[in-house]
């Protein structure tokens, strides 16, 4: 199956793979957890289960323009977003892909989560699957992804693969960007459910717990896990519990 890349605002690479067979009407956002490698191996599952699905690269990211933290990650997604009323150009061989979208789905994994659920607001989005996400940058504090460990990783595992703002880590963990813990009103608790496992040491249980809780959204809770992705989707147990959702 072929993986297919193009362009969003100019700026954001993304990749994005048409459904297998027949399509179902539906699409998948992934906002991916960062920092993490730019392959995402769940496009091609998704689209043999129908779906449309495009995963972008944040600005400032890999191999899109900009820079990673300048401006806030949910700006990416909203662009994927309104990038559908005007289709998809293959980079590859130049098609324009123009799916009949009735609903969008957006995952959000880990530091992609934040970015899910701000948009979750948004009239084209039907819902939003929060897969050990961030939900207040001060609470991972907590956790072993703290301030300190998160900027000396992303410089040295990860170099210009993230080209970060000046002062964009501070701004991030000052709790007041890209927050959603400080941004609730934007959040509509009607589309949103949570995967949040009791052993995660990076985003720490308690916080998202709680913020579900305070939020009115359902929380399914594993035991052990540890800092999940998005792989979990696919195990059955899981599939039967989301199923609404998607």
């Amino acid at each position: 199956m072929l993986i297919l890349r193009a362009r969003i605002n100019k700026e954001i690479v993304c990749e994005f793979a048409p459904p297998v067979g027949r399509a179902n009407g539906k699409a998948v956002i992934i906002a991916s957890g960062a920092p993490t490698y730019p392959k995402c191996a769940f496009i091609e599952k998704f689209a043999r289960l129908g779906y449309f699905c495009v995963v972008p690269r944040y600005r400032g990211s890999w191999e899109s323009d900009g820079t990673f933290l300048q401006r806030s990650p949910e700006i990416d997604i909203q662009d994927t977003i309104a990038q559908f009323e005007k289709g998809f150009v293959s980079i590859w061989d130049g098609v324009h892909y123009r799916p009949r979208i009735k609903k969008i789905i957006l995952v959000g994994s880990s530091f992609g989560g934040p970015a899910a659920l701000l948009c979750s607001k948004h009239t084209k989005v039907s819902s939003v699957i929060a897969v050990s996400s961030v939900v207040d940058w001060p609470e991972i504090e907590n956790g072993v992804e703290n301030f300190t460990f998160t900027v000396r990783f992303f410089r040295e595992a990860f170099g210009n693969g993230y080209r970060v703002a000046k002062y964009g880590w501070k701004r991030l963990y000052a709790g007041k960007f890209y927050n959603p813990a400080t941004e609730i009103g934007k959040i509509d608790p009607k589309k949103i459910i949570f995967i949040h496992a009791k052993d995660d040491e990076s985003v720490p249980y308690p916080a998202v717990k709680q913020f579900a809780h305070d939020l009115g959204a359902p929380i399914i809770t594993l035991n052990k896990g540890g800092h999940l992705g998005t792989r979990v989707l696919f195990r059955k147990s899981i599939l039967q519990k989301i199923k609404k959702y998607l």
